[in-house]
């Protein structure tokens, strides 16, 4: 990424605090012993770190996306929730699903109790199919 890394140059210190600003380089500093050169290591491998992080996120967006999609796009088109031969339209089946990745993802929320009935659950409860 950085020339001057790559041939272990000690870098001028003037365009790098121009390119990321005095405070986000005073973090690298800090975790670097105040060494600029590891400090611009550091800043690239977070760099690389971020993105192959942001690759898994890109894949369970898409996955997540594709899945809790055929039953969003079927209630968007006012399409019918009450027959479904492959479970991929099955509102108590996706909405668990929904609950369970929601308390993966943010356990400290309280907006579903555990082991409770989902919202959906509730709902066929009270009000069931005529």
């Amino acid at each position: 990424m950085i020339d001057v890394l790559a041939h272990n140059h000690a870098p001028d210190e003037t365009w790098v605090l121009e390119w990321l600003s005095s405070p986000r380089l005073q973090t690298y500093l800090d975790a670097s012993g105040n060494n600029l050169q590891r400090a611009l290591r550091l800043y690239e491998w977070n760099i690389n770190l971020g993105q192959t992080l942001m690759k898994d996120i890109a894949f369970f967006e898409v996955a997540l996306r594709n899945l809790i999609n055929e039953c969003r796009n079927r209630i968007a088109h006012h399409e019918p929730l009450f027959h479904n031969a492959d479970g991929t339209r099955n509102p108590t089946v996706v909405d668990g699903l929904v609950v369970d990745l929601f308390h993966e993802l943010l356990p400290q929320a309280d907006v579903f109790e555990p082991d409770a009935p989902t919202p959906v659950e509730l709902f066929l409860h009270s009000s069931p199919r005529p």
